[in-house]
């Protein structure tokens, strides 16, 4: 059977969500905390400072200041993967209902107290796809925080 080109076929299209659905609840199970807490961390750098390929020295400070793997080489992988994991994160923010998106995380956060910071770190856990959240909103919060606070005030 022909189909024009810009024609999807609905069965290979059904196919392909069940296939990333059963992918996305076994990596949720099955991956390890300590990967899933390395690919949440890398990727969201990567995302908010808006690069493909950091510098060595970025990638080591990142490493020493979140303990993210014994290789540095490791975290590149998750910096690379930044677009699937945070696809979400490209229609506009929005805290509470203001009516102003956010344009500028780290700017936000720089000046934010810690219930604005509370919600942001909400709204990530939100958009990130559930096989990347490895702890409470709580230690992710705090882990973001110190990243936040040693890689982008500091850096």
């Amino acid at each position: 059977m022909f189909f024009p080109y810009p024609y999807k076929n609905p069965w290979r299209t059904a196919k392909m969500n069940v296939l990333k659905k059963w992918w996305c609840d076994f990596l949720k199970v099955y991956l390890p905390t300590r990967i899933k807490r390395m690919i949440f961390l890398a990727s969201v750098f990567a995302y908010i400072s808006e690069t493909d390929t950091p510098s060595d020295e970025t990638v080591q400070k990142l490493n020493e200041v979140m303990r993210l793997s014994r290789d540095e080489q490791a975290i590149r992988l998750p910096i690379a993967m930044k677009k699937m994991v945070w696809k979400t994160l490209d229609e506009p923010l929005f805290i509470d209902d203001e009516l102003e998106p956010i344009n500028d995380l780290r700017e936000v956060v720089k000046n934010c107290d810690s219930n604005i910071f509370a919600k942001i770190v909400h709204m990530l856990i939100k958009r990130a796809p559930d096989w990347t959240v490895y702890a409470s909103e709580s230690t992710i919060q705090t882990d973001l925080r110190i990243m936040f606070d040693k890689m982008f005030t500091h850096g």
